[in-house]
């Protein structure tokens, strides 16, 4: 299933805590755009894909966490200020372009073990994340993606693809 603008303007109730239910596999674009009542989000196994701008600027968004998905596509999350937390799915393999930039109250994010591909300025303007650990799995970190981060560059092993200006 996915949920796109109809299936929230129909089911959507106004919770601040959205519970998706297990069947959805596609979270469509601008999906929950601009919402400033959702405070958490769970997102079920059966998720493949966040496309782009689905969460963009939800203001009261404080928590995600993906139970399935392998892929988050730009400006998925953008600008979620009050974001602050994020549990991805084991399974995701992508972040996607300015996915979580301007997040900046985000301080922890757990990254899948599977995760690959951090597009270009995915987590710019998160001023109060700090980063530890990144996956050994991960291949190619893109420009600016932690720029405005608190992240030691030297936590990507020289074997892994990292363009210039990632950190």
């Amino acid at each position: 299933m996915k949920i796109n603008k109809k299936w929230v303007e129909k089911n959507y109730g106004g919770e601040e805590r959205l519970v998706l239910p297990e069947d959805v596999t596609i979270i469509d674009s601008c999906a929950f755009e601009n919402n400033a009542t959702i405070k958490e989000v769970v997102m079920p196994e059966s998720l493949e894909r966040v496309r782009w701008g689905a969460f963009h600027n939800c203001t009261a968004l404080e928590k995600v966490i993906m139970s399935g998905g392998k892929a988050i596509d730009c400006f998925a999350f953008k600008n979620c200020k009050s974001l602050r937390s994020v549990k991805l799915s084991k399974e995701c393999e992508e972040i996607g372009v300015s996915c979580f930039k301007g997040c900046e109250n985000l301080s922890d994010i757990e990254f899948g073990e599977c995760l690959l591909f951090l597009g270009d300025g995915a987590f710019a303007e998160c001023k109060s994340l700090e980063i530890s650990t990144l996956p050994e799995s991960l291949e190619s970190v893109g420009e600016g993606c932690f720029e405005g981060c608190y992240i030691d560059d030297t936590l990507l092993p020289d074997t892994k693809r990292k363009r210039q200006r990632a950190f």
